[in-house]
């Protein structure tokens, strides 16, 4: 018969190739992040003001439309959002019109499209 310690040290022997750290372990290397758009903060307060002027809608989807350049010091940012209130689907052109040097917001409106 085997001593005790013997015994242990054969088990433990064993189970140790499983107990192999994860950082060992090869995987696949995940794909990098996708960069932030620059629109992003913009078409955040499109849609929150889309909602504060349709409470009871819901938006299905938004397209960003793109980036124009008013003059020296204003920029303006266009997305089509896609939104249902009640029986009435439409799309929302919403233009976000900016100070182009300290980015503070001079105008927000909206046009109701067709789909």
């Amino acid at each position: 018969m085997r001593p005790l310690w013997t015994v242990v040290c054969l088990c433990l022997g064993l189970m140790l190739p499983l107990s192999v750290s994860p950082s060992i372990m090869i995987t696949e290397a995940a794909p990098p992040p996708e960069p932030i758009p620059s629109y992003a903060k913009w078409s955040r307060l499109a849609i929150k003001e889309a909602k504060k002027r349709y409470p009871t809608a819901q938006i299905k989807d938004f397209l960003y439309v793109g980036r124009a350049k008013q003059g020296r010091d204003k920029t303006s940012e266009r997305f089509k959002l896609w939104v249902q209130n009640q029986n009435k689907e439409f799309g929302l052109l919403v233009t976000v019109v900016f100070d182009t040097n300290t980015e503070k917001v001079q105008s927000i409106s909206f046009v109701e499209t067709p789909n």
